[in-house]
């Protein structure tokens, strides 16, 4: 996302093309969003998990971020908490319940298919397209497109209009698109998470365009917490493995254009260490919300982990601070 800133199973991405919860205590209190609030925490009953990877760790020093997590999946344990319970806004983070409730809609709906061809017949998702610092990747009103394509678009580059013409299609309408996303948010206890909209925009962002949810406030921003996006994403990742064929691809082609991946961890951007074994997820940025960043690695022999960073100045040295407290 520029200035302002879940495909049945089998779905093989270019060459053929998640929830226990282990929740904690915490007295932390809502500082992003208009309405604070506290929010209490009740431990579950543990089930028979593999012993965690790593020790807890109390302190990471020199993170810019206001908000960071370590996540060992395989044990379903924190290893690192920073302020992990406080609201937040999440910006492009969105698209990964975007991508949920997509996958979960397909799975009860065999009439959609990721060889579908959707026909951009909203014309505030065309106009977005080209809007500066709003659009990605240009989307041509009565064009059509495929759904896998939209879904790379999305995933990869980070598409707002990508993500939001697969919505209208999977969903009908956006406003059910959304309505879906904060209804999943419910059903998963993400308490501290509400959508506005399905990119991860701003409602000031894309009034103009009528793709916030009805009724939603003009200062409305999309909300969350490190331990909302970590639990999210290990929805994502168990349920629907195969995000993480859309996570690792390092640039799409759209119209003979080149568009990289906003992950500057995958093979061939700077960031790139094999030793970290990062294959995905998502990035965001918007004014309000910094620099934020949703990683998953995993390397032979060792357990999946999850990594959030919210509200930070430099998302990937941050992400870089996190991996070395565990020597990753």
């Amino acid at each position: 996302m520029h200035r302002k800133h879940w495909i049945t199973a089998g779905f093989v991405f270019i060459g053929a093309a998640i929830i226990s919860v282990n929740i904690n205590t915490s007295n932390d209190t809502s500082l992003a969003s208009p309405v604070e609030k506290t929010v209490k925490y009740t431990p579950t009953v543990k089930s028979a998990y593999p012993q965690p990877e790593y020790q807890p760790i109390a302190n990471i020093p020199n993170l810019t971020a206001e908000s960071a997590s370590i996540y060992d999946l395989n044990a379903h344990s924190f290893v690192f908490k920073k302020n992990a319970y406080v609201q937040k806004f999440n910006a492009s983070t969105s698209k990964l319940m975007a991508m949920y409730v997509i996958y979960k809609r397909m799975q009860i709906d065999p009439s959609l298919q990721w060889s579908d061809q959707v026909k951009i017949t909203n014309p505030g998702v065309a106009k977005m397209s080209i809007a500066p610092g709003l659009g990605e990747i240009p989307l041509v009103l009565n064009k059509s497109y495929s759904a896998q394509s939209l879904a790379e678009n999305a995933m990869v580059v980070s598409s707002n209009e990508s993500i939001t013409a697969l919505g209208i299609w999977a969903f009908g309408s956006n406003d059910a698109m959304v309505t879906a996303m904060n209804t999943e948010a419910q059903e998963m206890h993400l308490q501290q998470t509400h959508f506005y909209t399905t990119s991860g925009l701003d409602v000031d962002d894309v009034a103009s365009f009528g793709l916030q949810l009805k009724g939603a406030p003009n200062d409305g921003r999309n909300t969350s917490s490190a331990y909302d996006l970590t639990m999210l994403s290990q929805a994502l990742i168990t349920e629907f493995p195969q995000i993480l064929q859309l996570t690792q691809v390092p640039q799409v082609i759209v119209d003979n254009i080149i568009h990289q991946s906003t992950n500057r961890y995958l093979k061939g951007f700077e960031f790139f260490d094999p030793k970290h074994g990062i294959d995905g997820l998502k990035t965001g940025t918007t004014p309000a919300a910094g620099q934020v960043f949703v990683g998953t690695s995993i390397l032979p022999g060792k357990h999946r982990i999850i990594t959030v960073v919210m509200h930070s100045t430099d998302r990937f040295t941050d992400n870089n601070k996190l991996l070395a407290a565990i020597n990753r």
